[in-house]
């Protein structure tokens, strides 16, 4: 006893699921998550997700097996010491794209640790804080339920509203610009200019309308603006929506102006939230220490993985904040994330992205969870309980680092 050798990382695989074709990327069917697999020398294996879509995605690949030279022969188990490692040099100030390929590399760290020990990841974040997650179902404008046609009137988002009430959800979120009355992408200059479109402006506040009377008295509605408005617009955006139920407001304005930032939260009652395009601790507390915000939504896929998704909530429970993990990734980032609701004390809610029900994305995973009556259960199998499926390395490129 004491006297054995530590595991050690023998290979690490990068995977672009479904690579992108950008000659016309398609938001409800252009999903490449980016995936690391960590191979250990006792056969013990580790997944991990970056998020990736859209312009990020080679980058993202590429900076993950620049990453996986650097882990070779460590022990998976030296998780803090791997992290401090990966964020010195250039990554130490770089963003999401960068953080993304740390992220995927601490996930599946955790992963192989809970395999190790024969125990599902929360175990290891420090035991349950509740038995099941609390769900809100996110970006519905794509098109949900059956994801065929992006929404684009009032009725259609009522349509689909009542859909999800009815299976249970009593919060649903949804950029309620993006899309313009027939359903097709709106021209941006409608609502990214210093001031909104009047007629943009007033088919939005008609679409939450519209939703808040099919989730009913107890519903909420999440607003989100994909850092988008200039800080009089999103302004405008929280006034023509002010005598619905807001839960929070979600990225508002580009993260990157925590002054602007409180600008627009001291301009309303309304929660103001954000989070996916910032990474590490250093980024959000700036948010916090003005009081800009008070959700925070770190995604583990960008952030810096499950180790600094967990500093950011200790981080945001000294400010009083609360926690909305964003997930707009795939199975395995969606896995992660459920590990880390069950744990953090100041949890509120879990993003269950309408990408999850495409049918070709619900190949790529190993298991299935599904939500019920608004509700996810945490998974229960050792490490992150999640894995690429065969179909998904059937449609990856992949590099063998070694």
């Amino acid at each position: 006893p004491g006297m054995e050798e530590d595991m050690k990382i023998r290979s690490v695989e990068v995977f672009l699921v479904n690579p992108p074709k950008y000659d016309k990327f398609d938001p409800l069917y252009g999903f490449s998550p980016v995936v690391a697999k960590i191979n250990t020398d006792e056969g013990i294996s580790g997944y991990g997700e970056a998020i990736a879509y859209g312009e990020g995605t080679q980058a993202i690949f590429g900076i993950t097996q620049d990453l996986a030279r650097v882990i070779l022969g460590s022990d998976p188990f030296d998780s803090e010491r791997i992290w401090e490692r990966l964020r010195s040099g250039w990554v130490l100030t770089g963003g999401p794209i960068t953080y993304s390929g740390v992220s995927a590399i601490d996930i599946a760290l955790w992963d192989i640790k809970g395999k190790a020990l024969g125990v599902p990841v929360y175990k290891l974040l420090g035991g349950k804080n509740r038995d099941k997650i609390k769900v809100y179902l996110s970006h519905t404008e794509f098109g949900w339920p059956d994801m065929g046609k992006p929404l684009g009137t009032p009725e259609d988002y009522y349509k689909s509203a009542k859909i999800a009430s009815d299976a249970g959800y009593t919060a649903l979120k949804a950029n309620f610009f993006r899309y313009d009355r027939d359903g097709k992408w709106a021209d941006s200059s409608l609502y990214t200019e210093y001031k909104i479109d009047p007629d943009h402006l007033k088919l939005m506040s008609e679409r939450v309308e519209a939703v808040q009377e099919a989730l009913g008295p107890k519903g909420s509605v999440i607003l989100d603006n994909n850092a988008l408005t200039s800080v009089e617009g999103a302004i405008e955006t929280i006034k023509a929506t002010e005598n619905s139920r807001i839960l929070f407001f979600e990225e508002p304005i580009v993260p990157n102006l925590p002054d602007s930032m409180k600008l627009v939260a001291d301009n309303t009652d309304v929660p103001i939230a954000t989070g996916e395009r910032l990474s590490t601790r250093w980024g959000f507390y700036p948010y916090l220490q003005n009081g800009s915000i008070r959700v925070v939504q770190p995604d583990l896929g960008n952030t810096g993985g499950l180790s600094e998704a967990k500093k950011i909530a200790d981080l945001a429970l000294l400010f009083g904040a609360q926690v909305s993990t964003h997930v707009c990734g795939g199975p395995l980032a969606e896995a992660a994330a459920l590990h880390f609701a069950a744990a953090v004390p100041n949890f509120l809610l879990h993003e269950h992205h309408a990408m999850t029900f495409v049918p070709e994305n619900r190949k790529f995973a190993k298991y299935s969870y599904e939500a019920k009556n608004g509700y996810l259960d945490i998974p229960e199998i050792p490490g992150i309980g999640q894995e690429l499926s065969e179909y998904a390395v059937s449609k990856s490129v992949s590099v063998l680092v070694e």
